[in-house]
């Protein structure tokens, strides 16, 4: 006689929780649907995906970002009519960019290009200052991304830091490539007002050799860019 019974008001509430989870799941489940249904167009509109499915936030609409504390020393683009694979076997093999472009040059050490080996670059800017035009640096790998992010830093240089990076984002049948120097340090003014716009120059001119090697070696069968060296 003493058993007391569920009220007819905790049953509704335990019914209103019920339901409550219930709700918040199916909302869950239908925007974690939406989101995946989304990937697609992220990538049409240039929100690049590497191979795990995760978003590049290096190719969000405007390019990679600054870092802070940093100053966007040049900042150029180009869309190739190529895949990013044969722009990264080109990008690679440093000792062939002689070969199809007159603004850089450059060549391994020792080995192969991995992050923290160093290379030399000879760089001419042909429009810079007679006595700035030509220059060899002594350059560190330190970031490698197969196919999707390639940056070098020079050494030994005081008074300036400064990153080199490609970064290549696959859109549809093509493949925008961003070519930028980031700088910090209490040179960089003064290299700014002396050669950026020179440096913007053949950064133009070596992307545009840079599509015309990438189509070229993709229309012809059986021609390919060679493995990096």
């Amino acid at each position: 006689l003493g058993e007391r019974r569920p009220s007819l008001k905790s049953a509704r509430q335990v019914s209103a929780s019920t339901s409550t989870v219930v709700h918040m799941a199916r909302s869950m489940v239908r925007r974690l649907a939406f989101a995946a249904a989304l990937l697609p167009a992220f990538s049409m509109a240039g929100l690049t995906t590497n191979s795990t499915g995760a978003l590049r936030l290096d190719c969000w609409p405007g390019g990679p970002r600054v870092p802070d504390g940093w100053v966007r020393f040049v900042n150029t683009s180009i869309e190739i009519q190529a895949s990013s694979s044969t722009i990264w076997s080109l990008l690679m093999n440093l000792s062939s960019w002689r070969e199809w472009n007159d603004v850089f040059a450059a060549s391994m050490i020792a080995g192969e290009p991995q992050e923290g080996k160093d290379f030399i670059m000879d760089a001419f800017l042909s429009t810079a200052p007679w006595y700035l035009r030509r220059s060899t640096m002594l350059m560190e790998y330190f970031v490698i991304h197969a196919r999707e992010k390639v940056c070098w830093r020079p050494q030994l240089v005081p008074g300036l830091h400064g990153e080199h990076c490609f970064v290549l984002c696959p859109v549809a049948n093509r493949t925008v490539v961003y070519n930028y120097e980031d700088q910090h340090g209490f040179m960089q003014p003064a290299t700014q007002r002396n050669l950026g716009d020179a440096t913007r120059d053949g950064f133009l001119r070596f992307n545009a050799n840079l599509s015309t090697e990438s189509v070229r070696r993709e229309a012809i069968p059986g021609i390919e860019a060679q493995p990096p060296k």
